[in-house]
Parts: C-alpha cells; sequence; structure tokens
C-alpha cells in the first residue's frame, strides 16, 4: 500500500460526511499534527539526553579501565584488548 492511503485528510475526503463532519475531522486532524510535532520534539529531546549520559558513563567506565579516550569496547560490548573474549558490557542503543 502506498503511504498516501493513510493520509488522515484524504481519509477525511474520501467518506461521505456533511460539511460540518468534515470540519470537525479537520479540526482533529490539526491536533493530532501538533502533538505529533510535540512527540518528535520530545523523542529529538530523549535521544540527545540519553546520548549525553551514555557518553558520562562511557568517560567513566574508560577512567575505572584506564583506558583514557580509546575505546575500550567494541559494538558486541567485548572487551578491545587482545586476546581478551571477556565480555563487560552488552547493551544495544
Amino acid at each position: 500500500m502506498e503511504a498516501d492511503a493513510f493520509s488522515l485528510s484524504q481519509i477525511v475526503n474520501s467518506l461521505a460526511l456533511s460539511g460540518k463532519r468534515r470540519s470537525e475531522f479537520q479540526q482533529i486532524k490539526i491536533k493530532l499534527e501538533i502533538v505529533k510535532g510535540e512527540l518528535k520534539g520530545l523523542a529529538s529531546e530523549n535521544k540527545r539526553y540519553t546520548n549525553e549520559y551514555l557518553a558520562i558513563i562511557k568517560g567513566i567506565v574508560a577512567t575505572i579501565t584506564d583506558a583514557g579516550n580509546k575505546e575500550a569496547y567494541n559494538n558486541a560490548g567485548r572487551v578491545l584488548t587482545e586476546g581478551s573474549r571477556k565480555t563487560r558490557i552488552r547493551v544495544e542503543v
């Protein structure tokens, strides 16, 4: 199915509704768009906040392991030292 098939405007326009009902649906659509914009803003802020605090945690782990600024772990959470197969952190972000 095409994305246009889920457009609220097209759905409302295709229904046999009176002018008053159509107007009510258009007002609901506008309110939904406002809430959608607010949610996008909150999601963006949450992502920024999470990344900021993950960077702090990364710094703490680097300090504890004396890794400095180099990467201490790969994407699988494995320690990046030769011969080491021990998993310290297992997380996906």
